[in-house]
């Protein structure tokens, strides 16, 4: 019993002095901006989990052992050590941090504005998130990450085209797609359909030609470095009519001053396997009956017709005339005077 009476006591001595050798640190926290008390201010001491947070004036109290650091935090300020040493007032001034509060986008013109400030829509998206995706194409890349944006493949051969709506459709004939802009620069992002005109966007294409790749798909997501998506008119305005149906900003990235040279390396590569051929005749050449006898006519004879049935292929030849449409020479009936005893042949070129 006299043991267990001892070991009681001496517990109790020694805790009693090494609460003898804590003491109380007060202050007062403020912004250094304004100077202006902070409440709710966490103040921690280092490496334990002794704290306590200042009161609506900003004013604090803690119990702190000896040689220790105090952390002062608080949302939207940097974080801010303190050494204690023989003080027993410590006033500290936080510093607002700026990339907690805000969230800077890319507005027109290349210019970087607080997001929270702007009375406009706007969407950022991470340049990782887009590099993760896996997307050959850099616009089906940006597919259920952006609200309001629909993306849509046109096709299901390689580098075709992939089309871009921010908010719908707004034109019965015109275009549709925005307006990409990169690194300040606007681009055309247009896809033509080889059936129609030139002039042609791909949101008319007829029933006839072949999609072909937009220019966007140029774009090589590891390059980049942020990507907004300006949706209302308001956003667009500095682009004029051009961004009428919105704008994809893009800011690739830029080397840094003092900082140490990296390399990164990525490669990826597709598969694409043909799952059907059409069928194909290969008996017969361009043309049509010209009074009753079937007549060869393509772009090579200089003609503006170029119709099936024509003649046999077996009964054309190649001459020694070079043409651009066939390495062998220019193909003319045999009873052309420039037809040699080559025979023309039907091939896939």
């Amino acid at each position: 019993m006299k043991k267990i009476l001892l070991l009681c006591f001496t517990v109790i001595v020694s805790f009693s002095l090494a609460q003898a050798q804590d003491r109380n640190i007060s202050g007062k926290v403020t912004a250094e901006e304004d100077g202006n008390p902070l409440p709710g201010v966490n103040v921690l001491v280092k490496g334990t989990t002794i704290g306590t947070i200042t009161d609506f004036d900003g004013n604090y109290i803690i119990s702190v052992p000896d040689n220790a650091t105090l952390l002062f935090s608080f949302i939207g300020y940097q974080t801010k050590e303190m050494e204690i040493g023989s003080q027993t007032e410590i006033n500290v001034s936080l510093t607002t941090d700026i990339t907690q509060l805000n969230e800077v986008v890319v507005t027109a013109a290349g210019i970087e504005a607080n997001k929270r400030e702007l009375g406009y829509s706007i969407q950022n998206v991470d340049a990782e998130d887009v590099r993760k995706s896996g997307e050959n194409n850099f616009v089906s890349a940006l597919s259920g990450k952006v609200a309001g944006v629909q993306v849509t493949s046109s096709g299901g051969s390689p580098g075709a085209a992939a089309q871009i709506r921010i908010r719908g459709n707004k034109s019965v004939q015109g275009s549709n797609a925005p307006l990409f802009v990169i690194d300040g620069v606007p681009i055309d992002n247009s896809t033509f359909n080889t059936a129609d005109s030139p002039e042609d966007d791909v949101s008319n294409l007829g029933s006839g030609g072949v999609t072909n790749s937009n220019r966007a798909i140029d774009i090589n997501p590891e390059d980049v470095e942020s990507l907004t998506v300006l949706k209302g008119p308001a956003a667009t305005v500095l682009y004029g009519i051009r961004a009428a149906n919105g704008a994809v900003v893009i800011t690739t990235k830029k080397g840094s001053r003092n900082s140490a040279a990296r390399i990164k390396y990525s490669f990826g590569y597709t598969i694409d396997r043909v799952n059907k051929l059409p069928d194909l005749q290969t008996e017969y050449a361009q043309g049509s009956v010209q009074g009753g006898v079937p007549t060869f006519q393509a772009a090579m004879t200089g003609s503006t017709q170029s119709q099936s049935w024509g003649p046999l292929i077996s009964s054309l030849r190649y001459s020694d005339v070079p043409s651009v449409w066939d390495v062998n020479g220019l193909i003319v009936p045999a009873n052309d005077p420039r037809a040699t005893g080559r025979v023309a042949q039907a091939y896939n070129n």
